[in-house]
């Protein structure tokens, strides 16, 4: 998008049931408004659409748990983020959402496009309609978005368990996704101190990303806290890392936290 404003600052894009996209424009002609905020009105909002645009032939709040459930395979997004909400919020309500269930569990099964099946994943985490030895069954995907969806949703409530902790351990000696590494790293943080070494052990235990901008870091702040609290473990730990970043960030904070 192009304009002659010299005060224009987009902030952010998004789209709306007629397929329509949404800019917000800052126009901060008082750098952050000034401190007297007599510029907080001068911020606009513009609607690029293509063509002659159509309106929602009925409201999504008027359809039924089915119809919800069929958006998922929208074109646009806007349909089946609200939709999922709909969904959600007809769970909270206690309606009967068993046919929706099915098609989801159906589109998750044979969906054409990694996108679809997440959606009905979202779909069925967000009803209360799959358990948690669904979703450690699904950490096994051929897709490393479904298997990284499937880390995030047995952590959602931000506790793990020690099933899923095992899981994890293994998943990490065995996953070749950087992207599903990242994801295994950031569980570090919701684990005890104690039980953060498994998990990071496998992590470290090849230098497969040793170069990685991201993951090295990822695990080291996962582990940062479990070194001071327990100096055995974190020289061990060192002994079969296999990222050179993570002995270092090791070695200067046991000699920092010397006794």
């Amino acid at each position: 998008m192009q304009t002659k404003d010299v005060w224009f600052r987009g902030v952010e894009l998004s789209y709306g049931p007629d397929g329509g996209v949404y800019v917000l424009d800052w126009s901060d002609i008082g750098e952050c408004h000034e401190n007297d905020g007599v510029h907080r009105t001068s911020g606009r909002i513009f609607k690029i659409s293509y063509g002659e645009t159509k309106r929602l032939a009925k409201p999504l709040h008027e359809l039924d748990s089915l119809e919800l459930a069929k958006l998922q395979t929208h074109k646009n997004e806007w349909h089946s983020r609200v939709a999922r909400r709909l969904l959600q919020e007809h769970a909270l309500a206690g309606k009967d959402l068993g046919q929706a269930r099915e098609a989801m569990l159906e589109l998750y099964r044979s969906g054409k496009t990694a996108a679809h099946r997440l959606r009905a994943m979202w779909v069925l985490h967000s009803i209360g309609a799959v358990d948690e030895a669904w979703l450690l069954e699904q950490s096994h995907d051929e897709n490393e978005h479904v298997r990284v969806w499937s880390i995030k949703l047995l952590t959602d409530a931000g506790a793990v368990s020690d099933a899923a902790l095992d899981r994890f351990v293994r998943l990490a000696k065995s996953e070749s996704s950087g992207l599903v590494q990242l994801h295994l790293a950031s569980v570090l943080r919701l684990l005890p101190l104690a039980k953060r070494w498994e998990l990071a052990s496998a992590l470290a235990a090849k230098d497969t990303f040793a170069k990685d901008p991201v993951l090295p870091l990822m695990i080291w702040f996962g582990i940062n806290p479990a070194v001071a609290a327990d100096r055995t473990a974190a020289i061990d730990f060192i002994s079969n890392c296999k990222i050179p970043k993570l002995r270092t960030f090791i070695a200067r904070r046991l000699v920092g936290s010397g006794e």
